[in-house]
């Protein structure tokens, strides 16, 4: 609920926590390909590299939402300015 109201739409949160899973089963697979068990120390490996992906999710969400805010104020008033000239500069 704190990230929903941060970016204010139950989305953009539900992207990140996305990330959790799909981070689980990256992990899962690079253990089994690298012959690995699963121990106290690769768990700890999966609670950080968990951590970096959701760190990383949060930024990315931010980033895309920061440069979607800034095309919408740019079209808003590109459309305000119905007299503005798009032919290509002389």
């Amino acid at each position: 609920m704190i990230m929903a109201s941060q970016f204010k739409s139950l989305r953009l949160p539900l992207v990140m926590l996305f990330t959790i899973p799909v981070s689980f089963v990256g992990i899962v697979l690079a253990l089994l390909a690298g012959g690995q068990g699963f121990s106290i120390t690769a768990l700890m490996g999966m609670l950080m590299v968990v951590g970096i992906a959701v760190s990383n999710g949060i930024l990315l969400v931010d980033a895309a939402t920061g440069a979607t805010a800034k095309v919408r104020t740019r079209l808003r008033r590109s459309l305000q300015r119905p007299g503005l000239d798009w032919s290509p500069s002389r």
